[in-house]
Parts: structure tokens; C-alpha cells; sequence
């Protein structure tokens, strides 16, 4: 099972990889939430590449499960495929990116943390000693909205 590790001067905590998981469920569905929102839906719709295998299984009666495997192929696009999903103005849109940048932008401090957890804990991350009240804070928020879970081992 993977961990994600915090180290500091006094000890080390760790992150179960279930957590990692919930993390990107988490800002999948807060972006998601986002594009279907406010008509954002058409507009990715006319990003999807007609060469790809989504835009030919797409029918309007099936409109609902096409949205939901939509969000699957997003989730699980990292790009560099020969038959992108998305493409804007020729160039390829990398649906995993897309995806994580909407959740920092629409999403609470809270989903912000866990995307950037989620999307950038192999590059590992640093927080310098005055910004971890900060960060603890909003982790805070998210464990009190219910966003976050209760299970950092130390």
C-alpha cells in the first residue's frame, strides 16, 4: 500500500494511499461540479475530439452515462496519446491538468490542499515553519466540512 510521508523536526506523519485516493475523488467531483456548471458542459463538449472514441459513443439518449465516463476519460487523461480527448484551437488539453487546475480554481482552500497533495506529492512539497499553523488550519476546515478524514497515522 503507498503512503504519502510529512516530515518535520519533530517527527513524521503519514497518509495512508486510500487518502491519496479520496483526494482525487474529492477534486474530481469539485471540478466536474464545475465545468457542468453554468453551461461549461457544451463548451468542454466541443472540445472533445471527434477522432477520439468518446465523441463517437456519444448519443444524446445516453447523454447522462456519456457525462459520467467523460469524467472518467478526464480523470485518467494524461496526455500524450495519439488520439487526445480534448483539443483547443489544434493542441492537445491534457484532461487530468484540466481537471486539477478547475478544482484549485472553483474549489475551496480545502480542495486546493488535496489537489495539490493529490497531484504533486511524487515531486515532494515543502512548508516552511511559519506557513504550517497556516496549513493545519485549513486542514481543520476540511476534517470540519467532512472533505478531509480523520486517518493521518504518526
Amino acid at each position: 500500500m503507498s503512503r504519502v510521508y510529512f516530515h518535520s523536526p519533530s517527527g513524521t506523519a503519514e497518509l495512508l494511499g486510500a487518502e491519496r485516493a479520496h483526494a482525487g475523488i474529492v477534486f474530481r467531483n469539485v471540478a466536474l461540479g464545475a465545468l457542468g456548471a453554468f453551461h461549461h458542459r457544451e463548451r468542454l463538449l466541443e472540445l472533445v475530439n471527434p477522432n477520439h472514441d468518446m465523441a463517437r459513443h456519444r448519443t444524446d439518449g445516453e447523454m447522462v452515462t456519456w457525462a459520467h465516463w467523460l469524467g472518467t476519460a478526464l480523470f485518467t487523461d494524461r496526455g500524450g496519446t495519439a488520439t487526445p480527448l480534448l483539443v483547443h484551437r489544434g493542441a492537445p488539453v491534457n484532461g487530468a491538468l484540466l481537471l486539477a487546475n478547475t478544482a484549485i480554481a472553483a474549489g475551496s482552500d480545502a480542495v486546493r490542499v488535496l489537489t495539490r497533495l493529490d497531484q504533486q506529492c511524487e515531486i515532494h512539497g515543502y512548508v516552511e515553519g511559519p506557513n504550517r499553523a497556516w496549513l493545519a488550519d485549513i486542514i481543520d476546515q476540511g476534517l470540519d466540512a467532512g472533505i478531509m478524514r480523520r486517518t493521518l497515522r504518526y
